[in-house]
């Protein structure tokens, strides 16, 4: 599957928040769903490294610190012009698939004390399909 940096920074960002909200509640939590996040966030950290950089950059160059001066100010307008191509651009981040269908990853969510405020539909992303285990049942 194909994405932009952007769409890729922005399922960093969930899947870091759904990470967070597991850990606090890791004695429920399988080694195979907090490796696999693990996993996941530093390859998609790895894989968007030179994005980050040149964005923090462009951000300096710009005097941007808070995200309402991207687009009430005029450095705003020019920083978005030179990011805009930046976060267009693919990603080529590639996610690792965990041994866990969608079904029982949120099972274990639904055990955890605490709100989830995190988007957990990003994680059918990273989940095995839940077809894999029909066969499996069918096999055995």
């Amino acid at each position: 599957m194909e994405m932009t940096n952007m769409q890729a920074d922005m399922i960093l960002g969930q899947l870091n928040t759904i990470y967070a909200f597991l850990m606090k509640n890791s004695e429920l939590v399988p080694c195979t769903l907090s490796a696999g996040l693990a996993k996941n966030i530093r390859k998609i950290q790895e894989e968007l490294k030179e994005y980050f950089e040149e964005k923090h950059k462009l951000l300096q160059k710009y005097d941007i610190t808070t995200d309402a001066q991207i687009n009430s100010t005029e450095n705003g307008q020019k920083f978005l012009a030179e990011f805009n191509p930046l976060s267009m651009e693919n990603s080529g981040v590639e996610f690792h698939k965990m041994r866990m269908t969608f079904s029982e990853v949120c099972d274990v969510i639904e055990n955890c004390q605490g709100i989830l405020e995190g988007d957990i539909m990003i994680l059918q992303l990273i989940c095995k399909d839940e077809s894999e285990n029909e066969d499996q049942k069918e096999g055995e």
